[in-house]
């Protein structure tokens, strides 16, 4: 009998045993990292909302989410400043332009890579001069210099330069004329005073009197500021200007500017964003023109100068969209 006994004791405490271990088919676990827990950090940028292969802090990048780059300004492209490139940036982009984008290819994409003589190879842009332009200015093509670098970066550069003490300055332009569309250019503008640097339309083939302007003076108290800047948003032939505070000193490093030209209206742009928009009738036009850039001097009033020493502003590139109605993502 005590052998029946015992023998019962040893199966019910198998059973018991094989029950304890023996887990659930139907766990609900909510820690077990399966690569599609449901923690939703925090921290700005975070867009994984649990989908982070399996990580549960709830943070952005540098963990083992699937991201490429690491960073956390919420794009991929490596860095961590958010930027597109050619927009906030002190120096000048590595890459020629906007390190990817989503929108349409623009039909110029001109990065001023050096050619010989006044004309470009591909027959699109003409170095100024010698002839008397803007302010009474001489334009010369020894004052619009093309470079394959500029400081550390490679890609291409133009400089326009005013010359010290005198009316001489340089200016570029297309030879083919264009209309509706968005022109966007990446430029520094000078650090000396005496100068109006400038990226325009104007209309072909004699030169107005459609004109759509974006200038910068730098006779103005903005130049000597460390964040403080100006630009003058003109369109003739209404002559309506405005101008714009910029949170930044346009001497100091490369931003780009530019204009959405559509029927009766024109948006002007900073790094991207519609800054003001004019709308008038008598931007409602067929008439094509000139993409253009000066720096000339010589008027007190526009300007100032001339220059004590050589000014000298830089454009990394120009481009240009055909036709659209919006300003294009980059």
């Amino acid at each position: 009998m005590k052998r029946f006994w015992l023998i019962a004791a040893m199966l019910l405490a198998t059973v018991a045993f094989a029950q304890a271990c023996g887990g659930s088919s139907g766990d609900d676990d909510t820690g077990s990292d399966t690569g599609s827990d449901t923690d939703t950090g925090t921290e700005t940028g975070a867009s994984d909302a649990g989908q982070d292969g399996g990580d549960t802090d709830g943070d952005t990048d540098g963990d083992t989410d699937g991201d490429t780059d690491g960073d956390t300004d919420g794009d991929t492209d490596g860095d961590t400043d958010g930027d597109t490139d050619g927009d906030t940036d002190t120096g000048p982009a590595t890459d020629g332009g906007p390190d990817g984008g989503t929108g349409p290819a623009p039909q110029i994409f001109e990065q001023f890579n050096p050619w010989s003589g006044t004309t470009s190879p591909d027959d699109i842009w003409r170095l100024a001069g010698i002839w008397t332009g803007t302010g009474g200015n001489t334009f010369d093509p020894a004052n619009a210099i093309l470079s394959e670098t500029y400081e550390s970066a490679s890609g291409g550069f133009l400089s326009l330069v005013s010359r010290a003490n005198v009316l001489r300055g340089g200016e570029i332009q297309t030879l083919p004329q264009y209309g509706y569309g968005y022109y966007e250019v990446r430029m520094m503008v000078t650090p000396v005073s005496g100068v109006c640097d400038s990226f325009f339309w104007i209309e072909g083939p004699s030169y107005g009197p459609h004109e759509w302007d974006v200038e910068f003076l730098t006779n103005e108290s903005w130049l000597g500021t460390a964040s403080s800047g100006k630009v003058h948003l003109t369109i003739h032939p209404s002559q309506s200007t405005f101008i714009l505070d910029l949170p930044f000193n346009p001497s100091k490093g490369f931003h780009r500017y530019g204009f959405l030209w559509t029927a009766g209206k024109i948006d002007f742009t900073v790094d991207g964003e519609i800054v003001h928009t004019f709308t008038d009738a008598t931007l409602s036009s067929n008439a094509t023109g000139f993409i253009m850039m000066n720096s000339w001097t010589g008027n007190p009033n526009w300007g100032g100068g001339p220059p004590t020493q050589d000014a000298t502003t830089v454009y990394d590139w120009v481009k240009f969209w055909p036709g659209i109605s919006s300003v294009p993502a980059e």
